[in-house]
C-alpha cells in the first residue's frame, strides 16, 4: 500500500480495520508495521482499540520465533505509547525475551509501565516478576517490592491484600540477608529485624529467637521426631529454612524461590502422624500426595491465574524437596522414588503443553541440577528447552518425559 493510500485509511478506523480483517498474519504485521510509519492522526486512536492489534502481532512474532523483530515492532511503536492504553503489555514479551537472555538491562527499560501503573498491570506484572525472583535477580525483585509494597497496599483498585506478592520477598530476603550476615560472623541485632518486618505486615517476634538460631551456620541440628511432637508448626518452619539454606548453599536458589517451592510442597503432602522408629520415621508425612499435588500445580496453571508462573516453578522445584528429605534421612526409598515418579510425570505433561514456549520458563536451568538427575537428563532437557525458542516443537501425545529427553539427544546426534 502506497504512503498516500495509508494517509487516507488513517482518517477512517473503520476503513483501516476493514482492509486489516481481510489479511493472513503476516500481512497484518507488516500493516501494522506501515501503519506506525505513518503520521497518525490523534482521533484515530479514539476509535481503535490499536494496542490491542499491535499485541496481536507480537504474539505473531513470538509464534514463529521471530525475536528481533518484536524489538523492532516495539522501537517503531514506542512513538506512540502516550496515545495507546495498557501499554505494558507491550513490555512484557520484551521482558521474557531480555530475561531468557539474562540481559537484565533489557529488563529494566521495560520495567516503568508496570511500576507507574500497578492497579491496571498487576495481574501481568506477577507472573513476570516471579520470573525475576526465580532467575535469581534477588537485588532487582527487592528494589522493585520495597517500591511497590505501599504503592499497591494504598491503591483503591486493588483487592485489600494485594501487597503480600511484594511482602513475600522483604521478608525472605532479609532472612538471606541475616543468614549472609551470620556466616560472615556480622553482628545482627534482634530489634532491628523485628522493626524492619514489622513495617510489611509480619510479626517475626515469636520465632525470632527460632529464626537466628536455624540459620546460625554453626546449626546443622535437623529438626525431630521430638520438635513435631512438641509443635509442627514450628517444626515446618524449622525445616524450611534448612531447606532455603540447602537450595543457596548447593543449588544457587534464592530463599524467595525455595521458599514459593517449600509453602506449595507442605499442601502437597500427606500431612500424617510421623511413626515411632528413630529413623525414616516421616513417611507418613511427607508422602507426597498425587491429587492434591496436581491440584496444587494445575489450580496456579490455570487460564485466569496470574500464578503459572510460581506452578511450573514448583513443579521443576519439588524434585529438590525430595533429594532434600531424602539426602536427611527423612523418608524411605520407597517414598522417595514414588514422588520422584509423580514429579516426573507433571513435567511431561506440562513440556506437551507448553512445547513451543518452554523457553519463557528457562529459571529453572539457572538453578544447579537435582541430585536426582543425571547430568546428561539435565542438559538434554536444557536443549529442549532452548530448542523451544528456536523452532516449533513438535510433540507426540503418548511421549514420556525420558522418551522426549532421548529423542532430543538422538537429534543432537544426528
Amino acid at each position: 500500500m502506497t504512503k498516500e493510500m495509508m494517509d487516507i485509511i488513517l482518517t477512517d478506523s473503520k476503513k483501516w480495520f476493514k482492509a486489516y480483517k481481510k489479511l493472513d498474519k503476516e500481512k497484518k504485521y507488516q500493516y501494522i508495521l506501515e501503519t506506525i510509519d505513518c503520521e497518525i492522526p490523534v482521533k484515530f486512536f479514539d476509535n481503535i482499540d490499536f494496542t490491542g492489534f499491535i499485541i496481536h502481532a507480537f504474539e505473531y512474532l513470538k509464534n514463529i520465533k521471530q525475536h528481533e523483530k518484536m524489538i523492532e515492532l516495539y522501537d517503531k511503536a514506542y512513538r506512540w505509547k502516550e496515545n495507546l492504553d495498557g501499554w505494558f503489555y507491550c513490555d512484557k514479551f520484551l521482558i521474557d525475551y531480555y530475561l531468557y537472555c539474562n540481559n537484565i538491562t533489557g529488563v529494566k527499560k521495560h520495567l516503568d509501565s508496570f511500576l507507574s501503573n500497578p492497579e491496571e498491570s498487576i495481574d501481568i506484572f506477577i507472573p513476570l516478576f516471579d520470573k525475576l525472583v526465580y532467575y535469581g535477580h534477588s537485588d532487582l525483585a527487592l528494589d522493585i517490592s520495597l517500591h511497590m509494597f505501599d504503592k499497591v497496599k494504598d491503591a483503591h483498585g486493588l483487592i485489600t491484600g494485594s501487597e503480600s506478592e511484594f511482602g513475600r520477598i522483604i521478608y525472605t530476603e532479609k532472612l538471606q540477608s541475616l543468614y549472609s550476615d551470620l556466616k560472615k560472623n556480622i553482628p545482627v541485632h534482634r530489634e532491628a529485624i523485628i522493626e524492619y518486618h514489622e513495617k510489611y505486615g509480619y510479626d517475626p517476634e515469636p520465632d525470632i529467637d527460632m529464626m537466628m538460631d536455624v540459620l546460625s551456620p554453626r546449626n546443622d541440628r535437623r529438626p525431630d521426631y521430638d520438635d513435631f511432637r512438641k509443635n509442627k508448626s514450628d517444626f515446618s518452619y524449622a525445616l524450611m529454612l534448612k531447606f532455603c539454606r540447602y537450595m543457596l548453599d548447593t543449588k544457587n536458589v534464592n530463599f524467595s524461590t525455595s521458599g514459593d517451592i517449600w509453602l506449595i510442597a507442605l499442601d502437597s503432602f500427606k500431612a500424617g502422624s510421623p511413626g515411632n522408629a528413630p529413623k525414616t520415621n516421616f513417611d507418613n508425612v511427607f508422602k507426597l500426595d498425587e491429587d492434591k499435588y496436581d491440584e496444587e500445580i494445575s489450580g496456579r496453571m490455570g487460564f485466569i491465574s496470574n500464578k503459572y508462573t510460581c506452578g511450573f516453578a514448583v513443579a521443576w522445584g519439588m524434585v529438590y524437596v525430595y533429594d532434600f528429605l531424602y539426602k536427611h534421612e527423612y523418608i524411605s526409598d520407597k517414598v522417595y522414588n514414588n514422588a520422584l515418579e509423580v514429579i516426573d510425570g507433571i513435567k511431561a505433561e506440562i513440556i506437551k503443553g507448553y512445547a513451543n514456549s518452554l523457553w519463557e520458563y528457562d529459571f529453572v536451568h539457572a538453578w544447579e541440577k537435582p541430585d536426582s538427575i543425571s547430568d546428561e537428563e539435565f542438559t538434554a532437557e536444557k536443549d529442549l528447552f532452548d530448542d523451544s525458542f528456536k523452532g516449533q516443537i513438535e510433540i507426540v501425545d503418548d511421549l514420556t518425559f525420558n522418551d522426549m529427553i532421548e529423542e532430543d539427544n538422538d537429534n543432537e546426534e544426528e
